[in-house]
């Protein structure tokens, strides 16, 4: 936080001090939210890894328990072709082969599920800090645009103040004195007309006000005579 610009700004010290506190602890609060959320991703991302482990570990399990039971289904049809075996034995077999062969595609299937979880989760990881930049850097230009919509502002007030104390001034009987005209466009062209604050004014006049000094008007004369 830029804190010697807020010094030029026309507030009280303990006003400046309390602005401060409560940007400075708005920002750790943004911060501590986003090391939360880094922290979840990342909880998140390792246990998917761990549960990918689990489910490789089991597929490749079944996989050899899948090999077993075709082999030993490849057996029993041989001794079935035989007359060794009767052939419930052969449909006990195929039944194994077929459960084992169910139980590889469903570990597969969720495996192929879990990976994509990690990958989903890593890709948000990754975008956590983008997006984040993005926000603060979509409130500083926020920021700056109110900015200048208060500069804007308060130029405009200041002008309006100091025609405000232009006006109590000359009301007074000081030195100074208001010059006004109208530059009024005519049949011959634009036309220069003395106006005062009681004149009234008509479509496409451009008023020019001027504040003179009596004394610079006596010291302009002065060293005309010379």
């Amino acid at each position: 936080m830029d804190q010697p610009l807020l010094a030029d700004v026309s507030m009280a010290p303990t006003q400046i001090a309390e602005i401060i506190n409560i940007e400075v602890e708005h920002l750790k609060i943004d911060q501590i939210d986003h090391e939360r959320e880094k922290a979840f991703l990342r909880s998140a991302a390792k246990k998917a890894g761990e549960q990918i482990k689990v489910l490789e570990t089991q597929e490749a399990k079944e996989e050899q328990g899948t090999q077993s039971d075709a082999e030993e289904l490849r057996k029993v049809i041989d001794l079935f072709g035989k007359g060794a075996l009767p052939s419930p034995r052969v449909t006990d077999a195929r039944r194994a082969v077929l459960l084992s062969s169910t139980r590889k595609l469903q570990t597969a299937a969720q495996l192929m599920q879990i990976q994509k979880q990690e990958d989903d989760l890593a890709r948000q990881l990754e975008r956590l800090d983008d997006q984040r930049r993005i926000k603060l850097l979509q409130e500083l230009q926020d920021a700056r645009v109110a900015l200048g919509q208060i500069q804007a502002k308060l130029q405009s007030t200041a002008e309006k103040m100091k025609y405000t104390a232009v006006r109590l001034s000359v009301g007074r009987g000081s030195e100074f004195k208001l010059d006004i005209a109208v530059i009024r466009k005519g049949e011959k062209g634009h036309e220069r007309v003395t106006a005062d604050e009681d004149s009234e004014l008509q479509p496409g006049d451009v008023v020019e006000i001027a504040l003179r000094s009596d004394g610079w008007r006596e010291a302009l004369s002065s060293g005309n005579s010379r």
